[in-house]
């Protein structure tokens, strides 16, 4: 168990040490229902560079903006984790693994066992000429990445049986300790 020490720094010294930033990280999109991996690449999760501080340190994701164009929205999963080991097995390289059920998928065990966070993201609001926005406040998912990383990861999988094909931009709000 960590052992935390109250008194290690000042109030104002917290304050100083503490940084907030926000990483943008565009993801190819493809699913046709629910239960679908909606993001991955070449069978593995997307990174989050720089999500933490220093290597193998903490942040609180405290917000997910997810910015979809072309008139697709899907509400879905987004899945934190702390290693990029692979979404997918080898075994199971396929050259579409969007679009195919995660149950018929041979998931990497790493994958699921460094997972930080699970944030759902809602169907978008539609804003301007078909694009759609969803965001997620407030959310305050302490995270941690692994040993000599400063990087976090993360997939999505689809809640609802939408059909989406599009990039998405999805900005991560962090306070990095």
């Amino acid at each position: 168990m960590a052992v935390t020490n109250t008194k290690k720094y000042t109030v104002q010294e917290k304050l100083n040490k503490m940084d907030v930033d926000v990483i943008e990280v565009d993801v190819a999109a493809a699913a046709d229902g629910a239960g679908d991996i909606l993001y991955v690449t070449n069978l593995r999760a997307y990174e989050i560079p720089n999500a933490v501080a220093v290597p193998g340190g903490t942040c609180l994701i405290q917000s997910v903006s997810c910015w979809m164009p072309q008139g697709d929205s899907m509400a879905h999963n987004l899945f934190i984790s702390d290693n990029n080991s692979g979404v997918i097995n080898d075994a199971d390289d396929t050259a579409d693994a969007a679009s195919v059920a995660i149950s018929s998928l041979n998931i990497h065990p790493d994958t699921f066992t460094g997972i930080q966070a699970v944030i759902p993201i809602p169907t978008g609001y539609a804003v301007g000429n078909a694009d759609y926005v969803s965001s997620v406040l407030s959310i305050g998912a302490v995270c941690k990445a692994a040993a000599g990383s400063t990087s976090l990861y993360f997939f999505g999988l689809a809640t609802t049986a939408d059909t989406i094909s599009s990039t998405i931009k999805i900005k991560f709000g962090i306070v990095k300790d």
